[in-house]
């Protein structure tokens, strides 16, 4: 993960034998739009199965301070 504004992470996860499609690549592809500090975060991703596209997501994300932790909203 390169956590930066034009950052992007990849993951790529392969089901195992038993599941509906086992040995199947599921890529996740995404890349970071805005980071402002106190300000949510907005990313966009795009998820594939065998390599055809099923997914396309915003998603915008806060970290707000607690007592104790962080709570992700």
């Amino acid at each position: 993960m390169d956590f930066r504004v034009g950052g992007e992470e990849h993951m790529q996860y392969r089901s195992k034998e038993g599941t509906p499609f086992p040995g199947v690549a599921l890529t996740n592809d995404g890349s970071y739009h805005d980071i402002v500090t106190n300000q949510p975060v907005l990313t966009a991703s795009m998820m594939a199965l065998a390599g055809r596209r099923f997914s396309t997501l915003l998603v915008t994300i806060e970290l707000l301070p607690t007592d104790k932790a962080t709570d992700l909203i």
